[in-house]
């Protein structure tokens, strides 16, 4: 159940999805997932743009069942003790025209993992999706929709 009280179902394909993310190895973690998305606090949803990329055969269309999308931010840390942000993002189907009385499905879409310690930095994400290198890191990855949202809270916070 998502933190926000809809029955969320989590396919198969997903995790097929989130397993091949680059960046953290959410393998690590796999056994607390359902855990992290129960506890995770409800930051917002997004309306449905309509277009889907399958990138692996290279199609654009229309993904017409979908509503829109609902994200969710939930805190763990790693075996070294490293911090990391989870945003967990669920798609709500559209309601049915068939059965009008039926609750639209909402099944977790994907998720994005981030180190907390890129959010503390002063800097501004140098391009979409990334920000400046932190201690010598490669160029670490910013969640977009995460990092839109602490602006929206507060765009001078700087986390502790």
């Amino acid at each position: 159940q998502s933190p926000d009280g809809f029955l969320t179902t989590f396919p198969k394909n997903t995790v097929g999805k989130i397993k091949y993310n680059k960046g953290f190895n959410v393998m690590e973690i796999m056994g607390g997932l359902r855990n992290l998305f129960e506890n995770s606090i409800y930051i917002g949803e997004r309306e449905n743009k309509g277009e889907y990329i399958d990138r692996a055969r290279n199609i654009h269309k229309a993904k017409s069942s979908i509503a829109g999308f609902k994200d969710y931010i939930n805190k763990f840390a790693d075996s070294d003790g490293t911090e990391y942000y989870i945003r967990f993002t669920s798609h709500v189907e559209k309601q049915s025209r068939k059965n009008p009385n039926k609750a639209p499905r909402h099944e977790l879409h994907s998720t994005a993992i981030s180190e907390i310690s890129i959010y503390k930095a002063a800097d501004v994400p140098t391009q979409a999706g990334h920000r400046s290198p932190v201690e010598g890191q490669a160029t670490a990855f910013v969640d977009k929709i995460l990092q839109d949202f602490f602006d929206s809270v507060n765009p001078d916070l700087t986390l502790n």
